[in-house]
């Protein structure tokens, strides 16, 4: 705001008007780089989400059931060892023998 109470001349206008299109398109690029950050933050709750809308083709039935297996491979294990502790790894084996048994 500054700035523009010394603009004098003609010659400084156009220049403060240049620096605040340059500040405008960095802003908006910055503004493009954190919502693609945020997108690929927030990727697995988005497949999580979609798992719950009904699949219309099989081509999006395989898909779903693709990642219902993958997500159980990385969240039964998980869960298994947080909820019985670190120390019960021959549970946590037959957990996950179990989790195979559905998963296949």
């Amino acid at each position: 705001m500054n700035t523009l109470n010394k603009i004098t001349s003609l010659s400084e206008l156009l220049a403060e008007k240049e620096r605040i299109q340059r500040l405008q398109q960095e802003n908006s690029l910055l503004m493009k780089m954190e919502m693609q950050s945020l997108r690929l933050k927030f990727k697995p709750i988005t497949n999580i989400i979609s798992l719950v809308s009904p699949a219309r083709t099989p081509e999006e039935k395989f898909k779903k059931k693709e990642l219902i297996k993958r997500y159980l491979r990385i969240v039964l294990p998980l869960a298994a060892t947080t909820a019985l502790g670190f120390t019960k790894f021959k549970v946590l084996a037959k957990v996950a023998h179990f989790a195979k048994g559905l998963i296949s």
